[in-house]
């Protein structure tokens, strides 16, 4: 049972990796101080590793995209810290993580933000994470709220670490803040119909097996 379990959550993971980089020929935008790095519509599908796969699908599709990133000889440190690992970090609270965690994720980006001595002058760029921690409230009625809180973990990890390695100024924060906003709404609205997508194609495809099994067995 084990070996079956692993065996689903590794192609599953592999399926996901290999989607994420089709997907990520599709360019919404450059991810800022960068000139190779992209948001892309993969933004929308890897997070999903957690939601299919739990902790260790999260885990196995993160090593397949960096394992696919090295082949191609494109990995850099900057974008494990900016991408893959604010990417990880969604996937993973879709796969498992409680209110208390995420609000106090947030509420320690804030935080973190707001020491930094130019982050303290953008002050409004890290009240976005707000947003999630008022989503909380609709987290169990709605994947959307789900998922926004997920790419707004995303949204928070990569924040962070651009803020620390990158050298930016308060107004060029600021003058982001809307962007990123736009970005996440799209990025949560993507996650979501990719989610509920999967979820009525595996329902119509138990249903036809099924139909299929009772047809076959009124046959004989």
């Amino acid at each position: 049972m084990a070996h079956k379990e692993w065996s689903k959550t590794t192609i599953s993971s592999i399926l996901i990796s290999i989607l994420s980089k089709i997907a990520g020929a599709w360019k919404v935008s450059v991810v800022v101080g960068s000139t190779a790095t992209f948001f892309s519509l993969a933004n929308c599908i890897t997070p999903l590793a957690g939601a299919f796969g739990g902790i260790s699908g999260a885990l196995s599709a993160s090593l397949c995209l960096l394992a696919i990133k090295c082949v191609l000889g494109s990995f850099t440190l900057k974008s494990l810290l900016v991408y893959h690992l604010p990417t990880l970090c969604a996937s993973l609270a879709l796969a498992k993580s409680t209110r208390l965690v995420r609000v106090g994720l947030f509420a320690l980006s804030i935080l973190l933000f707001s020491l930094h001595h130019v982050g303290s002058q953008a002050l409004i760029y890290s009240a976005l994470w707000i947003l999630p921690m008022l989503a909380e409230l609709l987290i169990e009625r709605f994947y959307l709220a789900r998922a926004f809180s997920a790419t707004m973990v995303a949204h928070a990890v990569g924040s962070l670490a651009f803020l620390y390695i990158q050298p930016m100024t308060p107004g060029f924060w600021i003058a982001l803040t809307p962007l990123a906003l736009v970005e996440r709404v799209i990025f949560a609205l993507g996650i979501t119909a990719v989610y509920q997508t999967v979820q009525i194609c595996s329902r119509l495809f138990v249903r036809s097996t099924v139909i299929t099994a009772v047809t076959s067995q009124e046959h004989n």
